[in-house]
């Protein structure tokens, strides 16, 4: 994911449509008083990446300041275990935090604040990690620059892909796994083997993916696309930004997408 560029303007589109929260908060609450909220209570200008923590709320990676979490009112800071990292991609997972860093690899932060490493000595080499994806047999899954790798209780296996270079995304769809990559398109992962996938995407730079009922959608850095049938169809996306300051696709319920750009 080319998350770098996300603003928190976006942020805002986000969470208001996380479900558990007032519709009219107090007029103090930083979505209510933007310069309150930018001068005071803001984590930083940059979000790199957003999860919905099922609440209301939401888990926020920011550019220069970290992990925070966002309860519906307010900001907390909440301190990484790696001093200086960034956040770019987050999972929930039985109540586990997965967190993956820009170049730490991944740190897993349980239901009692405490943290773990999963790095070179638990046997995952990956420094940058772009996405997860956790199966139904609850294994964890998750893109980096070392390729696709899988972790179950019985430690880490390497999926492949380190040859198409970053891996940004990935999602589970029927048959197999499609992943993207920076440069090389859409791919798809069935019963060990690779596939370049069929009808190739009009841009082959994939930034995020999103299952929404029997749809896939990517976001590419050319736009969003819509998988129907054996085709891809472009969804325009009404927001007054250009399509090249990277796309997030956030599933909000089974049949709803949010989109923050």
């Amino acid at each position: 994911m080319n998350w770098d560029r996300l603003c928190w303007t976006c942020l805002c589109s986000l969470l208001l449509v996380l479900p558990g929260r007032a519709a009219n908060p107090p007029t103090a609450s930083p979505l209510t008083d933007l310069a309150h909220w930018q001068a005071s209570t803001a984590p930083g200008r940059f979000m790199t990446t957003v999860l919905p923590d099922g609440l209301g709320g939401a888990w926020v990676g920011v550019e220069r300041s970290g992990l925070w979490h966002f309860d519906g009112l307010w900001w907390r800071q909440e301190p990484l275990p790696v001093a200086r990292e960034m956040p770019l991609a987050m999972a929930l997972v039985k109540h586990q935090l997965w967190v993956g860093l820009a170049r730490s690899g991944i740190v897993v932060r349980e239901a009692d604040g405490t943290w773990q490493r999963q790095g070179l000595e638990q046997g995952f080499p990956g420094q940058r990690v772009t996405d997860f994806w956790a199966d139904e047999q609850g294994a964890v899954w998750c893109t980096s620059d070392r390729g696709l790798w899988r972790h179950t209780p019985a430690g880490w296996t390497y999926q492949g892909g380190v040859e198409r270079g970053l891996l940004t995304t990935l999602t589970g769809w029927p048959g197999g796994v499609a992943v993207g990559s920076a440069n090389q398109g859409l791919w798809r992962l069935k019963e060990g083997a690779w596939q370049a996938w069929t009808p190739p995407l009009p841009d082959p730079r994939v930034e995020d993916l999103a299952v929404i009922g029997d749809q896939l959608w990517c976001a590419t850095m050319g736009g969003a696309m819509v998988l129907t049938g054996q085709s891809w169809l472009p969804r325009p996306i009404p927001l007054a930004l250009p399509a090249a300051t990277g796309m997030h696709l956030a599933p909000t319920d089974g049949a709803s997408l949010s989109i923050a750009a």
